[in-house]
């Protein structure tokens, strides 16, 4: 299989001949909107588990408990994530550094989750960092396989671990919606389509639109 293949082979949503001809351990499968979730049928997964499985291209993340392996992202996807990080590595003061993925997302609680944002603003590192702390914000550019959890069991797992942004970027549209923590639960603060700008509040104090995130 040559690299341009294989590429694309791991940006596809898994069908149910993955399901077969794949191999990611036990544990019950199934398929949801072209992404594996695999449960334990007695307890559930910890971040050990994650490293029994292949390294085949796409991502792999624990979720409550659950291992969900989505589709690596699509050329789109990664352009809105590189300008992004191009954006607010511009404006963010120096305490404060923007990351892309991968870089783990570690929270804890008693069904633990291993998360993997597109992208995330943390307090500056240092070069002997392991773990990062807890994200100021964290981004996610949905695709029709990720879509669910980043708006459903994703939103939860950052609003539950304190994230105080949560940016959601949909290329196909393409619009950008900004969410902010309150209490235990996000809030739509705004959001714009195209080249409708949006204040994204926070450490970023400055204007974004959807349009210079995809457009070529």
């Amino acid at each position: 299989m040559t690299a341009v293949s294989a590429l694309r082979l791991s940006a596809d949503p898994m069908t149910d001949e993955d399901l077969l001809r794949l191999v990611y351990g036990g544990g019950h499968r199934e398929l949801v909107d072209g992404c594996l979730v695999i449960t334990r049928e007695v307890g559930h997964y910890t971040e050990g588990d994650l490293e029994d499985l292949p390294d085949d291209g796409r991502k792999h993340e624990l979720l409550d408990g659950q291992v969900v392996v989505s589709p690596g992202g699509r050329p789109i996807h990664q352009r809105a994530v590189t300008r992004l990080v191009i954006v607010l590595d511009a404006v963010l003061p120096p305490e404060l550094e923007v990351l892309a993925a991968p870089v783990d997302v570690h929270i804890p609680g008693p069904l633990p989750s291993k998360l993997l944002p597109d992208v995330i603003v943390v307090p500056t590192i240092t070069i002997d960092t392991e773990l990062v702390s807890r994200p100021v914000l964290a981004v996610e550019v949905l695709s029709p396989s990720t879509r669910r959890f980043d708006l459903g069991r994703k939103r939860a797992a950052y609003a539950r671990y304190g994230i105080g942004i949560y940016l959601l970027v949909d290329p196909l549209v393409p619009s950008l919606t900004v969410l902010v923590l309150d209490g235990a639960d996000y809030v739509e603060t705004a959001r714009g389509e195209g080249d409708a700008l949006v204040q994204v509040g926070g450490p970023i104090g400055r204007e974004l639109s959807a349009a210079q995130l995809v457009r070529h």
